[in-house]
């Protein structure tokens, strides 16, 4: 199996902390796709890649990148089978129209608590779990991450309520609402 692990750009340091810590361990059950972000004073992706470096040898592949690009999404999500993340809200509904098992791990500082509010209706859903960031450690997201690729067949929307909430042509339709309140505006001038 691959896990697909990233925190985003303001929450990735203290889950590359605890990759750092357990990386052989998860190359022993899986291979990781790990975006680290790319914060010059923290060092998160040389670290992680010199640690990789030193490895002699793994049953897992590593694949470290700052950032994954647009480009490149698609593919990253259509190899792995477990993604491992926050909550934010593009983040999630990315998951929910994919239907694509997760470990999430809300970042408590947001305001309104959207993050957990995300990851819980995730949850809820029967996609995800929830490690809280209080709980985070290497250990425990070993354990978690084990726990959740042994029971991956479980992780699946329940019913299709919350993914008819994602519309795939979003976009399109907040184009043709502006374009119609500008044409009731023209109009009304």
């Amino acid at each position: 199996p691959t896990v697909y692990i990233t925190g985003g750009k303001t929450g990735s340091h203290i889950l590359n902390e605890s990759v750092y810590d357990v990386l052989v361990e998860l190359l022993s059950i899986c291979n990781v796709i790990h975006q680290t972000g790319s914060h010059s004073g923290l060092r998160d992706f040389e670290k992680l890649e010199e640690k990789y470096n030193t490895l002699t040898k793994t049953k897992g592949k590593y694949f470290l990148r700052k950032h994954v690009l647009a480009d490149e999404i698609g593919e990253v999500y259509s190899r792995c089978n477990l993604v491992v993340s926050r909550s934010g809200a593009h983040t999630t509904a990315e998951l929910v129209a994919l239907n694509k098992p997760a470990v999430l791990i809300p970042i408590p500082w947001v305001s309104h608590n959207e993050q957990y509010e995300n990851a819980r209706m995730l949850q809820d859903s029967g996609l995800a779990t929830i490690l809280e960031q209080s709980d985070l450690c290497s250990e425990k997201l070993f354990g978690v991450v084990k726990e959740v690729l042994s029971n991956i067949q479980n992780f699946r929307l329940k019913d299709d309520s919350l993914r008819n909430q994602v519309k795939a042509e979003s976009a399109s339709l907040i184009v043709k609402e502006i374009l119609e309140v500008a044409k009731e505006t023209k109009t009304n001038s």
